[in-house]
């Protein structure tokens, strides 16, 4: 009887593994985004200036915006669906804790918590590079390369005329290195509207190939290659009461970057972080906003092989002349505190570690809540700092990869993480370590598919430096065979391939090359991101020999 039982027992066992599907080359490719889509949840938003956030649910009678309050959970619905023209919920965006707006076929409605909705605008079809000022109805876009403004009236300012080919109005500047990521700044109370303007006549057309059309065209781009004349970049103000534009005096003759551009709370000084073209020298500037006339400058930092400014300013709360400065002079990438007299009132944190992120502020406590590799480069967690002593609290504590938004006043967070073992969860928590609850775990899309074995390994650079790598073993691994290896790498800056998040693996690629019979190893190598400018710069000026060498070193691993 025994026998009987073990033997239908096994062949069950076997049965249910013959059941598992193949990762196909389509689920490689298309599947985490389609049949393979990690469960999550819809619109969880904080409202502004509420310990509650939002969540899209389907109801028995379409679907409902919530609203759920932290810490008591207490839930009551704001929208449905029935309210909108397509019923649907949109997408919004909070304005304040009573007023949100989302886009329509015909432009742009706002809509209160009552239930009241507006037409706020409608911008033409080829606006690009729009961004928004919501609190004061204002917005700015570009068309043609020209920047236009809706004033808080509605009414419609073209502030420049010259915008062409080779001149770019409101777009972001120098290749979107150096942390540029937009070309409008609308001040903080929206009197003014500062703007990138570039010059790029002097640069080179270089030929790109637009494949997704038959037959394939050309369209040329500019791109200023090293050694080759580099273009121009200023920086405008346009005040829409007098309908007057002020180019601040950044001498537009010197070959730099202007970057780290910033407004004062008050609105009446501009910040920018001017880099020399070979990256290393970098000074802080402080600009009249009105007069465009250079103040001061504040500091300077100095590199023998580069600086690389990646933030904007970050004014301490309630302050005009205190503010945050993110710098890797100490090697690693942390925070400072300044005054607007230049002067350095404390290194916020330190340590053989990384911030990647400022995601929120707690004001009564003077503490930011900010994302770190402290534990780990291969993991991101939620940490508080106190910006007067440095004073640090670990907030997040499951080991993996954390993606966090913090309520207005910083005291809550919807975390929403995963590891190598976990697709995906969502906890709501407190800065404090005093509240969490689970709001989202969810299944794991591949429990019927054949995964590969992953082993994380750790190896040794040529100076002791550590590399982390992961090796992927074929399927029906025999380690009495030998397998062909497929070395998958990237190890330019700002790239991270070997992380501790879903899937174990890092790609379903690599899980569709073992079914084929691949072993796959990936590694970090320095020069990738993450670890510190030491690890970072061991390529500058030697890229191909430092990459190779690393790479040699799980070779040798393999073999």
């Amino acid at each position: 009887m025994k026998k009987t039982i073990l033997f239908s027992t096994l062949l069950m066992s076997a049965s249910l593994l013959a059941q598992k599907k193949n990762v196909t080359m389509e689920d490689a490719v298309l599947g985490l985004s389609t049949n393979l889509r990690i469960e999550n949840l819809n619109q969880v938003q904080w409202i502004p200036n509420q310990n509650a956030y939002t969540q899209n649910v389907k109801t028995s009678y379409g679907e409902a915006l919530i609203k759920k309050e932290v810490p008591s959970l207490k839930t009551d619905t704001i929208f449905r669906s029935s309210q909108f023209e397509n019923k649907r919920i949109p997408s919004l965006n909070w304005i304040n804790d009573k007023q949100a707006y989302y886009s329509t076929k015909t432009g742009y409605k706002t809509i209160t918590t009552a239930g009241q909705q507006t037409d706020w605008l409608k911008l033409p079809d080829n606006a690009e590079n729009i961004e928004f000022d919501a609190t004061n109805n204002q917005v700015g876009y570009v068309i043609d390369n020209n920047l236009f403004f809706v004033d808080k009236a509605g009414k419609t300012h073209q502030i420049t005329k010259d915008g062409k080919y080779e001149i770019v109005n409101g777009k972001s500047v120098h290749q979107n290195e150096f942390g540029i990521h937009k070309g409008i700044f609308i001040s903080p109370k929206g009197s003014l509207v500062a703007f990138y303007r570039m010059d790029q006549t002097v640069v080179t057309d270089y030929p790109i190939i637009d494949w997704s059309v038959q037959p394939a065209v050309n369209k040329n781009i500019k791109y200023p290659f090293a050694g080759t004349k580099n273009h121009t970049v200023t920086l405008g103000v346009y005040n829409p009461a007098t309908q007057k534009t002020t180019f601040l005096e950044t001498h537009p003759e010197v070959d730099h970057y202007l970057t780290s551009v910033t407004w004062s709370p008050d609105e009446k000084h501009i910040y920018i972080a001017l880099l020399s073209r070979n990256q290393k020298h970098l000074e802080l500037n402080q600009y009249d906003a009105v007069s465009g006339k250079l103040i001061k400058t504040l500091f300077k930092e100095d590199d023998a092989k580069y600086v690389e400014p990646q933030n904007e300013l970050h004014f301490i709360p309630g302050k005009t002349n205190e503010f945050v400065w993110w710098s890797q002079r100490d090697s690693f990438m942390h925070l400072y505190r300044f005054n607007t007299a230049g002067k350095l009132l404390n290194q916020i944190t330190k340590g053989d570690w990384i911030v990647t992120d400022l995601v929120g502020e707690n004001a009564k406590k003077k503490e930011f809540l900010i994302m770190t590799t402290k534990d780990s480069p291969k993991d991101r967690h939620l940490y508080a700092v106190n910006w007067e002593n440095g004073k640090l609290r670990k907030i997040t504590t499951d080991a993996g990869t954390h993606n966090v938004s913090v309520s207005s006043n910083g005291e809550y967070a919807i975390d929403n993480w995963s590891n190598d073992n976990t697709p995906r969860k969502i906890d709501v928590l407190d800065a404090n370590g005093k509240f969490k609850q689970n709001i989202l775990t969810a299944q794991n899309p591949l429990t019927n598919y054949n995964t590969a074995k992953v082993e994380n390994v750790t190896l040794k650079a040529d100076d002791g430096t550590d590399l982390y790598g992961k090796l992927i073993y074929p399927t029906n691994f025999d380690s009495s065979k030998k397998y062909p290896v497929i070395v998958y790498l990237y190890n330019g800056p700002h790239a991270q391939l070997i992380t501790n998040r879903f899937p174990a693996t890092g790609n379903l690629w690599y899980d569709h090359l073992a079914e084929k019979g691949y072993v796959v190893f990936t590694m970090d190598g320095r020069g990738s991101a993450n670890r510190g400018l030491k690890f970072e710069q061991a390529i500058h000026g030697n890229v191909a020999t430092t990459e190779m060498n690393d790479q040699m070193k799980g070779v040798d691993f393999l073999k």
